[in-house]
C-alpha cells in the first residue's frame, strides 16, 4: 500500500467511525428503491411522499432526497427517509 492509499484509508476510517456521542441525536435514516417503467425526478419525489405518507403512515418518516437511477429499459427511483429517534 502505498502513501497516497494509506492516507486515503485513515481518512476514511476518520470520517466513517466520527463522533458517536452527536450520532446519538441524529435522525435514524433508511434508503429504499422501487423499481419503475420510466423514472423522472419529479415522479420519484411524488412516489416518495406517496410512500412516506402510505406505507410508513404510523412512523411519520419525511423524505430526505431522491434520485432516479437505471438504463433505458430499467430504472429504478431511490427514496431517502428519515424519522427522529424519538419515534
Amino acid at each position: 500500500m502505498d502513501r497516497r492509499q494509506a492516507t486515503t484509508c485513515i481518512l476514511l476510517l476518520i470520517v466513517l467511525l466520527g463522533n458517536f456521542a452527536s450520532a446519538a441525536d441524529d435522525d435514524y435514516c433508511w434508503e429504499e428503491y422501487n423499481d419503475s417503467a420510466l423514472c423522472f425526478g419529479f415522479v420519484c419525489k411524488a412516489e416518495c411522499w406517496m410512500n412516506s405518507k402510505l406505507e410508513y403512515a404510523g412512523t411519520k418518516p419525511t423524505v430526505k432526497g431522491y434520485k432516479c437511477t437505471g438504463s433505458k429499459l430499467k430504472h429504478r427511483c431511490h427514496c431517502y427517509y428519515c424519522v427522529p429517534w424519538s419515534n
